[in-house]
């Protein structure tokens, strides 16, 4: 059931065997021949990986395992690449990645405003990384310094659903993490883009009201008009999983 009987039952339980293949998966993310994080990335994006990626992946389990220390002990430039492989793998997040998340803000951040921003551009819709940002306390450190670049480089037109699953994820972390004044800031650029699509301007409407309703009353209240159409969205910025948190007292 596990990885370790695994590797016990294909190397027929030879030990020395089963010592020498793990201590492989460890430095495989030391190996010189890695790909860059840009080609890990876009890699993925075409929907191809490279092929050392699960190897890479098994090793950090297992150094985080031997000793966690293992993992934060790596280079920023080497723990990098483990973030790429690890947001182009899976969602489910291994124990040595919340270490990083919580110890290494600055590299799994780095790492992931290349990785949303080439998976945006390339228009898909399900993003690794973006959900726990708005929604797992761990994140903070990250947010905090993800955040603010990603919104300020999401594109003006996008489709409606990636409108909704991208972007109200990143307002809903920056309702979290920024502070008014800066989320203010960004609202007011991007709002001032004449060629915005309508879902997105909707919610950088909403997340106007929740900073400032006063501020941002009138603005809404013209945009939305008598549409029905506009005014579902707006309702789905606010849906069932939007914390009565976020709102701002007053």
């Amino acid at each position: 059931q596990t990885g370790l009987e695994r590797l016990q039952s294909f190397l027929n339980g030879d030990e020395e065997l089963i010592s020498a293949a793990l201590e492989g998966f460890r430095r495989s993310i030391e190996r010189p021949d890695l790909p860059a994080v840009n080609e890990i990335l876009d890699l993925d994006v075409k929907g191809r990986m490279h092929y050392i990626r699960q190897a890479c992946l098994a090793g950090m389990e297992e150094r985080y395992k031997s000793d966690p220390s293992q993992v934060l002990d790596l280079s920023d430039t080497v723990l990098e690449k483990a973030v790429a492989f690890q947001y182009t793998y899976s969602s489910n997040e291994q124990a040595w990645f919340k270490v990083c998340v919580r110890n290494r803000p600055n590299v799994v951040a780095k790492v992931l405003i290349k990785h949303v921003m080439m998976q945006v551009k390339a228009k898909k819709e399900h993003i690794n990384g973006l959900y726990p940002l708005a929604n797992d306390e761990e994140y903070e450190g990250v947010a905090i310094l993800a955040v603010a670049p990603l919104l300020r480089a999401f594109p003006s037109r996008v489709n409606k659903k990636l409108s909704s699953s991208v972007l109200g994820n990143l307002l809903k972390a920056a309702l979290r993490y920024l502070s008014d004044q800066e989320l203010t800031n960004i609202i007011n650029e991007k709002l001032a883009v004449k060629t915005m699509d309508v879902t997105q301007h909707i919610y950088w409407l909403a997340a106007g009201i929740v900073v400032d309703f006063f501020q941002y009353e009138a603005a809404i209240d013209v945009f939305m008009g008598r549409s029905r159409n506009r005014r579902q969205i707006l309702a789905s910025f606010f849906n069932d999983r939007f914390e009565r948190r976020l709102i701002r007292d007053g």
